[in-house]
């Protein structure tokens, strides 16, 4: 069950235009294993998205996956599994410099946001930042930068499962 789930998931992220995901990954994990994201972006790349001052942000966790938000304006999740606006996008562009990154934005709202993955579509590390604040799209670029390489430092360059402890 386990392999068609995944070919079923990654034959929708061929296709053009389509950024909706809902990914399963096997193996045991807990939060406790991922990364806190509010500690992956220095704080001056936050008060810069914001105008000059970073709102506190707030860390929240399931099992595959944990979330900072800042005031809900901005989010930044890591995790095993990725959900992402499930409406078509307006525009979507790849980010240079993020492994499998695209921008998006969304017809009838404000929010865009950036995803990008670590290994492959199936088992990989996901980030999603989600902005409703109305950030540059450079800014957001800056923060996604800011986790990737947060990831990195941490060896997270592959499977998700590198987040789970033995």
């Amino acid at each position: 069950m386990e392999q068609t789930v995944r070919t079923r998931l990654v034959a929708l992220l061929a296709v053009p235009g389509v950024l909706a995901l809902v990914l399963t990954v096997c193996g045991a994990a807990s939060a406790a294993n991922l990364p806190d994201p509010c500690t992956m972006v220095p704080a001056a790349t936050i008060a810069s998205a914001f105008g000059g001052k970073a709102p506190a942000g707030t860390n929240a966790a399931t099992t595959n996956t944990s979330t900072c938000s800042y005031n809900g304006r901005l989010t930044v999740e890591v995790g095993l599994t990725a959900l992402t606006n499930g409406e078509t996008p307006l525009k979507t562009i790849k980010v240079s410099g993020l492994p499998h990154g695209v921008y998006s934005t969304y017809p009838h709202t404000t929010q865009t946001e950036i995803v990008f993955y670590e290994g492959t579509a199936a088992t990989g590390t996901y980030v999603v930042i989600r902005n409703f604040a109305k950030i540059p799209e450079g800014k957001l670029v800056k923060i996604a930068k800011a986790v990737n390489a947060s990831l990195e430092s941490q060896g997270v360059t592959g499977s998700g499962s590198q987040l789970v402890s033995p």
